[in-house]
């Protein structure tokens, strides 16, 4: 919870992105608005701190783009449950085609 805004897991779906070398986050978010993005943006960074880890977050994550839960996405959407095994699953890839 940061300020009036509280977010739980079930509230966030991740879909992973190419960035160069790096893994670019389209991140989706219930009650995502602009008037309070920097709140928002500081829970979604705690929350991919915590899931994925703070090392990975600053040496493997590229963008990070916030979005309504609302938004359409092309690409498949991962809870937060489901996702670090395919965060860990796109940086071994990535490694071994970047070896």
């Amino acid at each position: 919870m940061v300020g009036d805004i509280k977010v739980g897991a079930e509230d966030i779906e991740i879909t992973p992105e190419p960035d160069g070398e790096k893994i670019g986050l389209r991140v989706f978010v219930k009650g995502f608005n602009q008037e309070q993005s920097k709140q928002y943006s500081h829970l979604v960074y705690i929350f991919l701190d915590h899931i994925i880890g703070e090392y990975d977050m600053e040496t493997r994550v590229g963008f990070i783009e916030i979005y309504p839960f609302e938004k359409t996405s092309s690409n498949k959407r991962f809870g937060i449950n489901d996702f670090p095994a395919v965060f860990d699953a796109l940086t071994e890839k990535q490694n071994y085609k970047n070896n």
